[in-house]
């Protein structure tokens, strides 16, 4: 972790899905992190099997703040609360237990509300930091 930047000389993409399934990359030790505009992360599956998760997050009930007397419920209500991303763990969250904080780099710190496992999703709930997105 923090080795410094590497630079993209290629991408390969499935040509039938587009999604990226290859990249060259050129390590650049004295690139400075955090001056670089993109960044990925990736895990190593040499030794380990990736486990499955599910990162949830919320979203404020209302639309508005504060509600008035003419404000009519419907109006107000947000509907869309509830946001979910797959994606794959360092085989290391098999061993958290329920109710345990831990962070996702570049994501955030998340509650596990369900523990991974064999053909199960881990379930991890974000903690808001309290700032706007």
């Amino acid at each position: 972790m923090n080795w410094g930047n590497a630079i993209v000389r290629k991408i390969s993409t499935d040509g039938s899905t587009g999604k990226v399934t290859h990249l060259e990359l050129e390590l650049h030790m004295a690139g400075d992190v955090k001056k670089t505009e993109k960044k990925i992360t990736w895990l190593s599956t040499e030794g380990q099997a990736l486990v499955p998760v599910e990162l949830v997050e919320f979203d404020y009930l209302l639309k508005k703040d504060p509600l008035s007397e003419d404000d009519i419920l419907e109006d107000v209500l947000n509907f869309n609360t509830q946001f979910r991303v797959s994606g794959l763990a360092d085989s290391n969250v098999s061993e958290v237990n329920v109710g345990d904080i831990l962070q996702f780099d570049r994501k955030g710190f998340y509650r596990v509300d369900r523990v991974p496992a064999p053909g199960v999703p881990g379930v991890f709930f974000n903690i808001p930091t309290g700032k706007q997105k």
